[in-house]
């Protein structure tokens, strides 16, 4: 069994991309659809001047990337989709685009859970 690092052990309070930028302080549980897991972050967790609009037109979600090589993809939630766990006004990204401050996977985010309280 493989050892936890520092990182793993202590709560996961900023969470960044593999190139390392802050693009969440915390994050308010993890959404799990037929789509996968999925991250869910408020308004405030967000760090605004670390992503961009893109101007793609999407139906239910408007589209940000992270401003780094990585190119994370941030969901903004603006309908419903049915049977679909998603919340209007709410931001989304996938666990395998998040990091640690050690720039290390965040197991937590992959596990089998739809309600996981903020951190």
């Amino acid at each position: 069994m493989r050892a936890r690092s520092a990182c793993a052990i202590r709560m996961i309070r900023n969470l960044y991309t593999s190139s390392g930028l802050l693009i969440a302080r915390g994050y308010d549980r993890v959404a799990v659809s037929s789509g996968g897991p999925y991250v869910e972050f408020n308004l405030d967790q967000i760090v605004h001047d670390n992503i961009r609009k893109i101007r793609t037109p999407h139906f239910y979600f408007d589209e940000y990337r992270s401003n780094c090589p990585s190119n994370v993809m941030i969901y903004l939630q603006r309908m419903t989709l049915s049977k679909a766990p998603y919340v209007i006004g709410k931001y989304y990204i996938s666990p395998y685009d998040l990091r640690d401050e050690c720039g290390e996977e965040i197991p937590e985010l992959f596990a089998d859970h739809s309600e996981v309280g903020s951190i």
